[in-house]
């Protein structure tokens, strides 16, 4: 008696999906032989490479046990040199990381000694721009290795434009004093450092005026230069911190200058250069 159709169409899904099944079973075992095929490829080829490199150190190996072993006293003293070669070499290391340590350590020290001579160089007033009156003006040249001054009158519009600018170099360049003098009120220095132009900005170090700017001569520009061309010209001086290079070049083509050096009570001119700024 023939079956029903439902049972005979569920009798052909259950064969499809062992079919199916087995299939996949085929497909996962294939790709099982596959993954051990390849590991076990690459297992041999890395046996294959570490007797490779076995066998190109046995060489050496062997001829050391010989040298060492030799009763030749040429042969025997090569395997010593070679031997304190090998223990140079792992002194050279240990005394790498010494050197990387020293290094490691100065550089910290020279970071602790900035800061401390920042501390020092706020103290004093650096990182601020200033008037100074004529009674002070020795002291604060003396008590600062790089000095900034600028010789201003009131009523100068360009003595205002200099102002504009010192005074954002003053924050930004705390190893220099930056700082401003009434030059009708300060007449003994104004003598003494032959200040003939408003603004003259004066350049000291260790109580020494080692150069000057004249109004704006040099700044190019005129009325409209820049901070950053003011800096690059104070950066000549020497009296601020700038980029190596640049201003090592422009150093050498910058003008002799004679040189006054403050005292306490005194200002004494030496004329060892060329003075650029007489007329």
């Amino acid at each position: 008696m023939p079956l029903p159709q439902g049972e005979l169409l569920g009798s052909e899904e259950v064969q499809q999906n062992v079919s199916t099944r087995f299939e996949q079973a085929c497909m996962e075992l294939k790709a099982k032989g596959e993954r051990q095929r390849a590991e076990k490829a690459l297992k041999e080829q890395e046996e294959q490479r570490a007797a490779a490199r076995e066998e190109a150190r046995r060489p050496a190996k062997e001829r050391l046990e010989y040298m060492k072993n030799s009763d030749d006293v040429f042969t025997a003293d090569m395997y010593k040199r070679q031997s304190n070669q090998d223990e140079e070499d792992r002194d050279a290391v240990l005394d790498d990381d010494d050197e990387l340590d020293a290094l490691r350590l100065a550089r910290i020290n020279k970071m602790k000694k900035q800061k401390a001579q920042m501390q020092e160089n706020l103290a004093k007033g650096h990182g601020v721009y200033d008037e100074v009156f004529e009674e002070n003006f020795l002291k604060t040249v003396l008590a600062s290795k790089f000095c900034v001054a600028h010789f201003f009158h009131e009523d100068f519009e360009r003595c205002k434009i200099m102002d504009k600018h010192l005074k954002l170099l003053a924050t930004n360049h705390v190893e220099a004093r930056f700082f401003k003098i009434n030059a009708e009120k300060a007449l003994f220095f104004v003598e003494k450092l032959e200040i003939r132009t408003l603004p003259t900005v004066v350049f000291f170090q260790d109580g020494k005026a080692i150069d000057k700017l004249l109004g704006f001569n040099g700044l190019p520009n005129g009325d409209e230069f820049s901070t950053r061309d003011l800096e690059e010209r104070i950066g000549i001086t020497g009296c601020i911190k700038m980029e190596r290079g640049f201003y090592e070049e422009r150093a050498d083509d910058a003008p002799k200058k004679v040189v006054s050096t403050i005292t306490r009570g005194k200002v004494s001119r030496t004329e060892d250069f060329e003075d650029p700024f007489d007329d």
